[in-house]
């Protein structure tokens, strides 16, 4: 009888130990295609950011970016230069101090995605300013693209 507990015993441990090894291997296969995601994941990112990275250096334009916040996440160098410091997690009013560039954006945000177009005078400069909100699942962005017509306008 003691034998037949010692080979039951066996035959639950070599099964146990035969379940245990399956589920490791599964698990290391699911690990590898996990870190093979990763990495597509990640030279998919870096792709973004450089097209991101290029477009806003490429537009002559000043873009300004706000999340679905109205705080301001991304500008290009022109736009850059229309604050004297760094526009980024600030809203348009804080980062601008322009109560009509504000009240541009607002119309744009409560427009439904119209685009919103105006002339602005902004630090001695005039600017035809045009705003547009897109809206998905994960929240809003709203685009400011400031297009300096000084000279045109002279």
């Amino acid at each position: 009888m003691l034998w037949i507990m010692i080979f039951i015993l066996c035959g639950l441990y070599a099964a146990s130990y035969i379940l245990s090894r399956q589920q490791t291997r599964a698990l290391e296969r699911q690990n590898i295609a996990l870190r093979d995601d990763n990495v597509d994941l990640e030279r998919k990112i870096s792709q973004l950011s450089q097209v991101q990275n290029l477009l806003t250096e490429a537009i002559e334009e000043g873009v300004i970016l706000l999340d679905s916040a109205q705080k301001i996440f991304l500008t290009n160098p022109m736009a850059a230069t229309l604050s004297q410091s760094s526009m980024i997690g600030k809203t348009p009013i804080v980062a601008l101090r322009h109560k009509e560039l504000d009240d541009l954006v607002q119309e744009a945000i409560h427009s439904a995605g119209e685009l919103q177009e105006r002339l602005i005078d902004l630090n001695s400069c005039k600017f035809q300013v045009r705003v547009k909100t897109l809206g998905s699942s994960h929240g809003s962005v709203t685009a400011i693209v400031l297009r300096d017509i000084t000279i045109l306008k002279r």
